[in-house]
């Protein structure tokens, strides 16, 4: 697939540090898996903590610990950033009204990619 390149950055939200443990593996493994079959460029930024305002970073919010997956294609890259997106929406959508959720995995706004840079490689 030879298109425009593209960039998503997507959140991996944990609801406590049990969920850390229980669910980042399972997570991180699936985008590298999706990165190998999709030709993609994958960086996870881990530990991040969620504040009540994003742009002053001082005040804790509730108590939330987020992971960043940031994904870029590559002139290889097999599928379009649309798609990328929804297949994740799907792969770790809950059923309307589940309100158990141990973590939350969903694409960023694309308006956010500029306060979340893809990682420069060192």
């Amino acid at each position: 697939m030879n298109s425009m390149p593209w960039r998503s950055n997507i959140v991996a939200c944990y609801f406590s540090t049990d969920m850390i443990g229980k669910y980042r593996k399972c997570v991180m493994d699936l985008f590298d898996t999706l990165a190998t079959i999709h030709s993609l460029e994958c960086i996870a930024s881990k530990d991040c903590l969620m504040t009540d305002d994003p742009l002053d970073g001082k005040k804790p919010a509730a108590w939330s610990i987020f992971d960043i997956v940031y994904v870029r294609s590559t002139p290889r890259t097999t599928i379009s950033r649309l798609k990328f997106e929804k297949m994740i929406q799907a792969i770790f959508d809950r059923e309307d009204g589940d309100d158990s959720k141990e973590y939350l995995v969903c694409p960023m706004l694309q308006s956010g990619l500029k306060k979340f840079p893809y990682p420069k490689k060192d």
